[in-house]
């Protein structure tokens, strides 16, 4: 169970045609959104924190997928992982080890673990690239 700090919160789903969505009713800066773009990746173009401490990153990565039913994909790419621009090497850095630590946290709740990571530009965007493999 994630942890019990977010006892008392509640994290609503929402979904389109291209995507699905959590929101956390008691912080309305928090943001999740997943576009499945195969049965084997997941994009999550969307991952905002808001008042919640970033320690808990992985438990409410857990929580997100928790909520919209889903087991995370072999893949998983998490779009646009910068703000702004031009990306400086150091935050590029920094940001990668953040996101691989809450994917961790929340890949090791699906009996999964992260395999290889790495930063892909796309266009002008970067994104951090995760496979991931089954705990044997």
């Amino acid at each position: 169970m994630p942890a019990p700090s977010f006892i008392g919160y509640t994290f609503q789903v929402r979904r389109d045609d291209f995507s699905e969505q959590v929101s956390c009713g008691q912080d309305p800066k928090f943001w999740f959104r997943l576009v499945e773009v195969s049965k084997d990746e997941d994009a999550i173009t969307d991952f905002f924190l808001g008042g919640f401490d970033p320690i808990l990153g992985g438990d409410l990565l857990t929580i997100c997928y928790k909520k919209i039913g889903r087991e995370p994909a072999a893949h998983l790419v998490f779009r646009d992982i910068l703000a702004s621009r031009p990306a400086d090497p150091v935050a590029t850095d920094t940001e990668q080890r953040r996101l691989e630590e809450y994917a961790k946290a929340m890949l090791a709740w699906h009996g999964r673990i992260l395999g290889t990571s790495c930063i892909v530009r796309r266009r002008d965007k970067l994104d951090l690239m995760i496979d991931t493999k089954a705990v044997t």
